[in-house]
């Protein structure tokens, strides 16, 4: 019995030091591979909120509300999750039919702008956002169209009637648009009837489908920025805004490429947009949120204007905005604005002398990058294409900086966190990368992300999708 008990002790006592050596081990290790990475830690106080990464299932939920068919009600359908309680505000449900109208123009016509008892407060709005775009937006009175309403109704007026132009406006961009207005609403009443109501996204990509007017392109999105100055820190708001105006300019760009027009001029509503319309919410509210948007507004120029004389001033300016929003105390780690930061250093040509490149560290896109996956890491938020993308963003940004070996660690750890084909695929291809060349294929791989312009590397969906 003595040496029965003597072993079982024995036993308990090895189990005892075997795990505190299994846990000593282990932090060993976790230390040593934030040492070797060169992880910083993220403060242990630190928030989603401060972070920048709180409510994301919000954020996905209103998304997925604004991308939603026209037949779609606010309640969710069967193979949909639940509205937030309580619904979408008001600011969400003009941000919606704004892109209603873009994407289907009838419904301008037909569409009731919010509950129908509401409709003497909507005359009332409506006559708001009139007298706002009237008086801050001067490119729109040179076409005589100092007010969004009358915009509205013209644009109504003409999906009812099959596309009858109102030539009174006929300037800029309604020049050529004489004859394909009356086949589109003829195209428009076909597709109405035989495909039923077609959501933004399939607007995007169905190239066959005629665009909608300039008057309905011009009044969806004044009640776009309606929406967002209601709540100018919703970030799913402005996005879907920004990413509605780069869709329509790059559509407008390719339209006039393929015509063999060398210097094409956007209509007044696409005009300097969405940069004037950020730099006056900034004005109006300068939080980081609305900052966030105007960097990135500079980044979608990039994007489309490649050109280095644009491309160059244009990434300065997105990084000035983007260095004041985290200066700010309390924004040192919002993981949207260091992300954003970092991607603008990671893409600047390697070989080529920045106009600010005695300002930047040659690891500027990983310290910034590194911040964003400490903070993911720290909070432990965020879908697992999110933390592979900045981790393998990550590898990217270490590239840039001469360390190779550090850069396959992010990227096999990438590759351990994503199942997504698309980004599997993305990282195997990095690991084909041979030292003598890996700058150079590094290139040409940002090169092909940045000519992406049917999903824009600057689509802040990433966070909550």
């Amino acid at each position: 019995m003595n040496s029965t008990g003597q072993q079982r002790s024995l036993s308990v006592r090895l189990l005892i030091a075997g795990g505190a050596v299994i846990l000593v081990g282990t932090a060993v290790l976790a230390f040593s591979r934030v040492g070797l990475f060169d992880l910083p830690s993220a403060p242990a106080a630190l928030t989603a909120q401060a972070a920048g990464l709180a409510e994301l299932e919000r954020m996905r939920r209103l998304d997925r509300y604004l991308r939603a068919p026209a037949a779609s009600s606010e309640s969710a359908s069967a193979d949909e999750e639940s509205p937030p309680p309580g619904g979408f505000d008001e600011a969400a449900r003009m941000v919606r039919e704004g892109l209603l109208a873009l994407s289907e123009p009838r419904a301008l016509a037909r569409a009731a702008l919010f509950s129908d008892e509401a409709t003497g407060r909507r005359s009332d709005e409506r006559g708001a956002i009139a007298r706002r775009e009237g008086t801050n937006e001067q490119s729109r009175d040179r076409e005589g169209a100092g007010t969004e309403p009358r915009a509205s109704a013209r644009a109504a007026r003409r999906s009812d009637e099959g596309g009858a132009i109102d030539r009174r406006e006929g300037t800029g961009a309604r020049r050529h648009e004489g004859t394909e207005e009356r086949r589109h609403g003829e195209t428009e009443q076909q597709s109405a009837e035989s495909a039923g109501p077609i959501n933004r996204q399939s607007r995007i990509e169905n190239r066959q489908s005629p665009p909608p007017s300039a008057d309905t392109q011009a009044a969806g999105l004044a009640l776009m920025r309606e929406g967002v100055r209601r709540r100018p820190d919703d970030l799913v708001l402005a996005n879907a805004y920004r990413m509605t105006v780069f869709s329509l300019r790059r559509d407008f760009l390719t339209e006039a490429h393929a015509r063999g027009v060398l210097a094409p001029q956007f209509p007044p509503h696409l005009d300097r947009q969405p940069l004037a319309f950020f730099e006056e919410l900034v004005r109006e509210h300068p939080s980081r949120e609305a900052r966030l948007q105007l960097a990135l507004a500079w980044v979608d120029e990039m994007l489309l204007f490649p050109a280095l004389e644009i491309k160059a001033p244009a990434s300065v300016q997105a990084v000035d905005v983007l260095t004041q929003v985290l200066e700010e105390p309390g924004s040192e780690w919002y993981v949207p604005a260091l992300f954003a930061r970092g991607l603008n250093h990671l893409h600047r040509p390697a070989r080529l002398v920045w106009p600010e490149s005695d300002k930047t560290a040659p690891d500027a896109a990983a310290q910034d990058i590194a911040r964003c996956v400490a903070a993911g890491r720290r909070l432990g938020v965020g879908s697992q294409r999110l933390q592979a993308t900045l981790t393998m963003t990550l590898g990217d940004a270490y590239i840039k900086a001469g360390r190779f070996n550090v850069a396959r660690s992010w990227w096999q750890i990438a590759l351990n966190l994503c199942s997504d084909a698309d980004l599997r695929e993305a990282v195997h291809r990095r690991f084909g990368w041979r030292d003598e060349d890996i700058l150079d294929r590094l290139e040409e791989e940002l090169d092909r992300a940045r000519a992406e312009l049917e999903h824009p590397m600057t689509d802040l969906a990433l966070m909550w999708s």
